[in-house]
């Protein structure tokens, strides 16, 4: 687990592409750009999992240290992204765990992660690491001709 590199930004974005841009749900911004943005300032992380003997990043957490909606002391967790092959090692977990030690380091005292209602896998994940539900969203859509 290390932090990504500015040179792996269009890579990372690659990886995540057909799980975080899909036209049948509300698009969470995943671009190059803001991608760039997490790793340019100090207001975001991106963090890679890479497995030995492997050529090529395997997994990916980025998320902010600072939201508009949060408290000082909180961060918040978006994107987690493990390439298939390598699902149900762990990975994704080590990947949280490592998130979640950079933001002890900068005085976090919580991390706000939102799941979609239908990704069992993730919600697995972040509960088996002490995540609890405090709030459910919905969210609406009108489409503007």
């Amino acid at each position: 687990m290390r932090s990504a590199a500015e040179h792996e930004v269009p890579t990372l974005h690659r990886l995540g592409l057909s799980s975080f841009q899909n036209r049948d749900r509300f698009d969470w911004g995943w671009t190059e750009e803001y991608l760039q943005y997490l790793l340019s300032t100090s207001s975001g992380f991106l963090h890679v999992a890479e497995v030995a003997g492997e050529p090529q990043i395997v997994g990916l957490h980025c998320g902010v240290w600072n939201y508009p909606e949060c408290r000082e002391d909180q961060c918040r967790f978006y994107w987690l992204y493990i390439d298939s092959r390598f699902r149900r090692r762990g990975i994704g977990t080590q990947l949280i765990q490592y998130s979640l030690a950079r933001a002890a380091e900068r005085g976090k005292r919580s991390a706000i992660v939102g799941i979609w209602g239908s990704d069992e896998p993730a919600r697995q994940v972040v509960e088996h690491l002490g995540f609890q539900q405090v709030e459910t969203l919905n969210l609406m859509r009108l489409t503007l001709d």
